[in-house]
């Protein structure tokens, strides 16, 4: 046996157990999300008109999506998610210009024009202040407190006048 057997067979054991283990690894795709606006987790004190995502690669703009979502799951934006013509990179959405205090969620499928794979996320941003509840009037409560003491305090008056 030669002094350079076991030298060649633990080299093809190594590149073996090394090859397996990298392609156990994750593969990087071409369109990681590389920045977001509005970001995520930001506060705005001013709603957004419109959500864009930048990723590392060019996108397919017939397969991939954007959609941003209120708090209970119902679609709001204008439905005009596109990839941009001048950056194929940036996928975004127009918003309303009546968006209301509360937090939303981004939901994006980016593809890859390269190699058509897709890769999925989601992030949330939210815009300052406390959402009002439907039919609510921050006012109600004081405005009754006030009109109930101005009612005691005439008809106090009342009595104390035939007195």
């Amino acid at each position: 046996m030669s002094p350079r057997r076991p030298i060649v067979g633990t080299l093809a054991l190594f590149s073996t157990l090394l090859a397996l283990l990298l392609s156990a690894l994750p593969v990087a795709a071409h369109q990681d999300l590389e920045r977001a606006e509005p970001g995520f987790d930001a506060v705005l004190n001013v709603p957004p008109t419109v959500v864009r995502l930048w990723f590392a690669g060019e996108l397919d703009s017939f397969e991939s999506t954007l959609a941003v979502y209120e708090a209970h799951d119902r679609q709001i934006d204008l439905g005009d998610a596109n990839v941009s013509s001048d950056d194929r990179r940036l996928l975004w959405v127009s918003l309303p210009g009546d968006l209301r205090p509360g937090q939303y969620t981004v939901r994006w499928s980016a593809v890859d024009d390269e190699d058509a794979h897709p890769v999925q996320g989601e992030y949330s941003f939210t815009i300052a202040g406390t959402p009002e509840q439907p039919g609510a009037n921050p006012w109600s409560i004081p405005v009754i407190a006030g009109a109930f003491i101005a009612a005691i305090g005439a008809g106090t008056w009342v009595l104390l006048r035939r007195h």
